[in-house]
């Protein structure tokens, strides 16, 4: 099987050397640090929370029964 190269050559090369493309490249690593960040201050969050209520289940336990 022959691949013809030639013509997306011209956008393969417009691509690594355009400022907009770079641009995008660097938006995109920001955007992907953040989620990244996001994500994992959810998941610290979400193991305080679980803490907070499990104390605060077994004090109202305790005064329930």
């Amino acid at each position: 099987m022959i691949f013809d190269l030639h013509g997306h050559h011209a956008k393969l090369s417009f691509l690594l050397t355009s400022k907009a493309a770079k641009d995008l490249t660097e938006y995109t690593l920001v955007l992907s640090l953040i989620t990244f960040g996001a994500v994992a201050s959810m998941n610290a969050l979400f193991g305080v929370l679980t803490n907070a209520f499990l104390g605060f289940s077994s004090v109202l336990g305790r005064y329930v029964s």
